[in-house]
């Protein structure tokens, strides 16, 4: 797993802008966390001392002193480089170059480390070390991608793809989808950046937690590029879930940046300043100085648009002022350029320019072609309030060089008009009106393309109304983590109380369920014992209005009827019909039922159906008919009236009355 390292770097995308440094850090803090660096670095070095070491001793060491000392790194690698030649070792030369890369790359010389990662690769297609080779490649991709760079980046990284795809590396296969999917949606081609995000999510298992939240953010973001804001903030969402389910504080922190993004693109600023504060509150408290440092020029940044000049002023100097910390060069960059557009505006131009010239080196110094042309745009303009025109027009050669070079549109327009007023004020406005066509120009087509992306926008979020709702129902329960931690003791309590409670229910009911069963038990056992002594309910001694020997011969008739006819078991059974059967009317037929069973037609009805469905259900031959089935051949035809008629004679569902009679067996 350490040899490749390198590899999972080289292949990690970034977010925006914004976040590269997030990741970075992040990347760093995930590997620097999960293996114990001080341990091996001290054992190696006692290798060292005792004049053991090899090639691969100083290639670990070169890897160890990534997270440590990166200029350390590099003499180590130099170190591991001579002794592979020495020893003849082609697969620790391969190493050695691939640390140099690495270490390069670290030290911000592109140039340098891409010399490296070529040599590496070449060594590794070589040896047909494959895993190896497709991470070098990666990382030239990468090298590409910090140039801006990009179809050479996506060239690069797809011929890594394919190697990882044939290797089995699935891990690695999908990260660098990642990274493809980035650098479409860098080119502004977002539907074909979401074909390979679409493509990581079907390998999304193989992906670590970090991982995750980073491609959930990925296609957050380029759902917003496509104004689709309801799918950006379901994947933010989910984004916050995993950084919970993983407590990864980093990714979380970067989470809130790219929500306070999606607000600045909405010119929410003032929502956007809210996630901001809670990114800056997570960084600072788990020691993400670097991001930290991010953030705090973004507040510069939209404070700055709001026109609150002082604030955006102090975010700005107070990172500048700040001794305690180590700013980084992109960082310590924006903070001079945002103060030199902050003075600028208040006219103090000879300000304005010390602090443009503070940030010119810093840009350089870390290759990124859009500040370094912006600095030079705002170079010109201060020298053209000053009056030094010869200077002006440098500035703006090389602002409009870098700008042409690298299809930068809007600055290719703020120059042209730049040129028009450097004509005007050296050569009268003669030959202005190119300069101010070709403004016009550049603005009619930026125009033109942001008025598309409006437009794509502006369709989505007609049909999503609710966005900002769901919006802050998504910043609610992620905030809610803070709340809960406070409250953990209390949901502990509460937890202990409803477990208390749940188990004295569950007592109270299994007292009342053996009650219950108890109860049944005697019903069952007092209907079983009626059964077996084939009793029926006692007859009334009254006198009736019937002759006793026709009254006795109606009786006779109807008990063969019931006993041997079985005609209680036709469900059209009706007292008119009974009485026909039998021979006699229907109103001496219900007087004799009413004399001698105490009930009218339809209760005795029912008692002789549920004596019937009692034998049913104790005859073996029965065990397979269900209670609907019972219900049926008793002459029932609603199974709810059965069950009413069972309950009221036996005083037991039919149900019950079964599982006693199972009990039993």
């Amino acid at each position: 797993m350490r040899l490749f390292v390198n590899i999972i770097f080289c292949v990690m995308c970034w977010l925006n802008p914004t976040c590269r440094i997030i990741l970075t850090i992040g990347l760093l803090f995930v590997f620097n966390s999960g293996f114990p660096q001080n341990t091996i670095v001290d054992s190696l070095l006692n290798v060292v001392e005792n004049n053991q070491a090899n090639a691969e001793t100083y290639n670990q060491l070169a890897y160890e002193h990534w997270y440590i000392d990166i200029k350390k790194s590099k003499e180590y690698a130099l170190k591991a480089l001579e002794l592979a030649h020495a020893e003849e070792n082609e697969a620790q030369v391969g190493f050695a170059f691939n640390r140099l890369g690495t270490a390069y790359m670290y030290l911000q010389q592109p140039d340098s480390a891409k010399i490296y990662y070529d040599k590496s690769a070449d060594v590794f297609e070589k040896l047909a070390m494959y895993t190896e080779l497709a991470g070098a490649t990666a990382c030239c991709a990468r090298i590409f991608e910090s140039k801006l760079e990009y179809d050479s980046a996506i060239y690069k990284y797809k011929q890594a793809l394919e190697i990882f795809e044939e290797s089995q590396k699935s891990e690695y296969y999908a990260q660098t989808l990642m990274v493809v999917g980035g650098l479409h949606s860098k080119r502004g081609d977002f539907k074909s950046a979401q074909v390979y995000f679409d493509m990581a999510l079907d390998k999304i298992s193989y992906l670590k937690p970090y991982d995750v939240i980073s491609l959930y953010n990925k296609i957050g973001i380029n759902f917003q590029n496509l104004g689709d804001f309801s799918n950006a903030i379901k994947f933010f969402e989910q984004a916050f879930t995993t950084c919970d389910l993983s407590d990864n504080n980093i990714a979380l922190a970067g989470t809130y940046v790219n929500v306070a993004n999606l607000y600045i693109a909405w010119g929410k600023h003032t929502e956007a300043i809210k996630f901001l504060e809670k990114g800056i509150e997570i960084s600072k408290s788990s020691g993400f100085e670097t991001h930290t440092q991010g953030i705090l020029i973004m507040l510069g940044e939209i404070y700055f648009t709001l026109g609150e000049i002082d604030k955006a002023k102090s975010y700005y100097s107070n990172l500048l002022d700040n001794k305690n910390i180590a700013v980084d060069d992109l960082n310590l960059g924006k903070a001079y350029l945002g103060l030199a557009k902050i003075y600028k505006s208040e006219l103090e131009y000879n300000k304005a320019k010390v602090f443009a010239q503070n940030a010119l080196p810093l840009f350089e110094n870390t290759q990124r072609p859009l500040f370094i042309a912006n600095n030079y745009n705002l170079l010109a303009e201060i020298s053209m309030f000053l009056s030094e025109f010869d200077r002006a027009k440098s500035y703006l050669n090389t602002a409009t060089d870098i700008a042409n070079r690298n299809s930068l549109m809007e600055l290719q327009m703020h120059n042209a008009l730049l040129w028009a007023r450097y004509t005007n004020y050296v050569n009268r406005g003669v030959g202005s009106h190119e300069y101010y066509e070709n403004y016009i120009q550049l603005k009619d087509s930026l125009f033109a393309k942001q008025n598309q992306e409006l437009f794509a926008k502006f369709r989505v979020e007609l049909g999503n109304l609710e966005k900002d709702f769901q919006l802050k129902e998504a910043q609610n329960q992620n905030l809610l983590k803070d709340v809960e931690i406070k409250n953990k003791r209390s949901q502990i309590v509460y937890a202990i109380a409803s477990s208390l409670l749940l188990f004295i229910g569950i007592i109270v009911f299994a007292i009342m369920y053996i009650s219950k069963q108890r109860a049944n038990r005697v019903l069952f056992i007092k209907n079983k014992e009626l059964l077996q002594k084939n009793e029926m309910p006692q007859h009334r001694s009254e006198s009736i209005a019937i002759p006793e020997l026709l009254q006795n011969e109606i009786l006779q008739k109807l008990n063969h009827e019931i006993n041997e006819n079985k005609i209680h078991l036709d469900s059209n059974l009706s007292l008119y019909s009974l009485s026909k059967i039998i021979g006699t009317n229907s109103t001496y037929l219900s007087k004799i039922i009413q004399s001698n069973y105490n009930s009218n037609f339809s209760s005795y009805l029912n008692s002789v159906r549920i004596i019937e469905a009692q034998k049913m259900i104790l005859n073996p031959e029965f065990s397979n008919y269900t209670i609907d089935a019972i219900s049926q051949e008793c002459g029932y035809n609603s199974k709810s009236t059965f069950n009413k008629a069972f309950k009221q004679i036996t005083g037991l569902t039919p149900n019950e009355y079964k599982r006693q009679e199972n009990l039993s067996e």
